[in-house]
């Protein structure tokens, strides 16, 4: 069966080695590209971001991107506290969703089909809230068509059984310039055969089509500790 490509869906990350690891426990000038700041419950949250009451399988960060690039994130662990170290306990995968600029939840609204709510990406120097939901369960469950949908939400398996937890991103920069340009040149003849291979019959044959995105090298990026109860 052949597979289309949507335009624009298609994003393509380049790594250039091996990245820093920074931790929200550093100072605020470390140097990394965002911050993950655990909301507590007395903050205030726009209508959408916070419309339940407060759950040990919810956490809401306040994610602010510190330099002048878009930037993308990835989830890469929910690390666990043993001693004085941190122990890897839950792998998801895919993409940290951010609430939308100016994102509302709709009146009523009762499912996740809604435009506006989720954006993989923040723009130099923006802010914006991303909620990570547990299961519970060894499946992600994600809402139910009579739950109510948050802006910004990511649905993920399991929980975290330690008394703190705090989750780690693989964060990059949205190449721009001619360091754009040539990872489109150096890297769109054998993205043309992995597409081909996996029944893609769409895909633009421009390679300076804006369906395809690359970004730099990952820095890995861990929150502030959330503690379990």
């Amino acid at each position: 069966m052949n597979k289309t490509l949507a335009a624009g869906a298609l994003v393509v990350c380049q790594f250039f080695g091996v990245g820093t690891v920074f931790s929200q426990q550093a100072p605020a000038g470390s140097g990394a590209p965002i911050s993950l700041h655990l909301l507590k419950p007395d903050e205030p949250a726009p209508t959408g971001v916070r419309f339940r009451p407060p759950s040990s399988l919810e956490a809401t960060f306040f994610v602010t991107n510190r330099t002048a690039r878009t930037i993308v994130a990835n989830l890469a662990g929910i690390e666990v506290k043993s001693g004085s170290n941190w122990i890897t306990q839950l792998r998801p995968h895919g993409p940290l969703m951010f609430s939308a600029t100016n994102s509302i939840r709709m009146a009523g609204a009762t499912n996740a089909i809604i435009p506006g709510l989720a954006t993989t990406e923040l723009a130099p120097h923006e802010a914006a809230y991303s909620t990570i939901s547990f299961s519970g369960q060894p499946t992600a469950s994600g809402p139910g068509m009579r739950e109510r949908v948050g802006c910004g939400m990511n649905y993920l398996a399991g929980q975290p059984t330690g008394a703190v937890w705090r989750l780690t991103v693989s964060v990059q920069e949205k190449l721009t310039g001619l360091a754009d340009a040539t990872a489109h040149l150096t890297h769109y003849p054998g993205m043309q055969v992995r597409l081909g291979a996996s029944g893609v019959t769409n895909a633009p044959m421009n390679p300076f089509s804006g369906a395809y995105s690359y970004f730099g090298k990952p820095t890995r990026i861990s929150s502030e500790e959330v503690p379990s109860q």
